[in-house]
């Protein structure tokens, strides 16, 4: 676990909801997530992406601690980069938060190079998440 870095000057230290370990990036692409076992099969809006995780539109279906397979779609790459990741958070109407597990380095390499295509979410106030882009997602059979 790397430690926080400090606030900018003149701004106070985030609350726990607003710290972050990875910097949430905009990804307006599709989206596939499946159960494990193949099981599930639905489709997902998403907001942001990191090397975390995701957030996507809350799905009342899938509940914290539900680990999914979510396929993450590169213009640059014919196959999607597969990522095991978990629910560990329901939002209510801000959403779900989605944390990759057991990322192997070539897909987490993988995973990074994606990133740095994507432009940033800035860090938002209250009522300005309106501003941002849709992720379309599918679960995985």
């Amino acid at each position: 676990h790397t430690p926080a870095a400090s606030p900018p000057p003149g701004r106070a230290a985030a609350s726990g909801a607003d710290r972050r370990r990875h910097a949430r990036h905009r990804y307006a692409r599709r989206v596939i997530a499946a159960a494990p076992d193949g099981s599930v099969h639905r489709v997902l809006i998403g907001r942001d992406l990191s090397s975390g995780g995701m957030r996507i539109d809350r799905q009342p279906e899938l509940r914290v601690g539900a680990l999914l397979r979510v396929a993450l779609y590169d213009p640059s790459r014919e196959a999607p980069i597969v990522v095991a990741a978990r629910v560990v958070r329901d939002d209510g109407a801000l959403g779900a938060a989605l944390a990759f597990e057991d990322v192997a380095a070539d897909v987490a390499e993988q995973l990074e190079q994606l990133i740095a295509t994507l432009p940033p979410v800035e860090c938002l106030l209250d009522g300005e998440t309106g501003a941002l882009g849709t992720v379309l997602g599918e679960i995985l059979r």
